[in-house]
């Protein structure tokens, strides 16, 4: 979804891509980097191959070298909104200043 909540469409790449922005916003919101995520969860309706690619390539964006989360994949036959079709969870360790 937007920030005004909206569905952005009824295609994977793009929610993928808009959920990679909304976690980065959701992270500078609170001071966090993705440098500080330590685990994500990544929701995925009628997972494939391509679909996993498409995520791998993404993340693989987001996290480069040898410090990445640890990750969990979650295949799912839907969302709890009517055509979401990926969804990522993070935690992140932000240290004290």
């Amino acid at each position: 979804m937007d920030e005004t909540g909206n569905l952005v469409a009824a295609d994977f790449a793009a929610q993928l891509k808009q959920a990679f922005a909304n976690l980065r916003a959701a992270l500078a919101a609170v001071g966090a980097t993705p440098e500080e995520v330590v685990k994500i969860t990544v929701l995925s309706v009628d997972h494939d191959a391509e679909k996993q690619q498409l995520i791998s390539a993404t993340r693989n964006q987001v996290w480069s070298g040898d410090r990445k989360p640890t990750s969990t994949l979650i295949p799912v036959p839907r969302l709890a909104v009517e055509g979401l079709l990926f969804e990522i969870d993070a935690v992140a360790a932000i240290p004290n200043s």
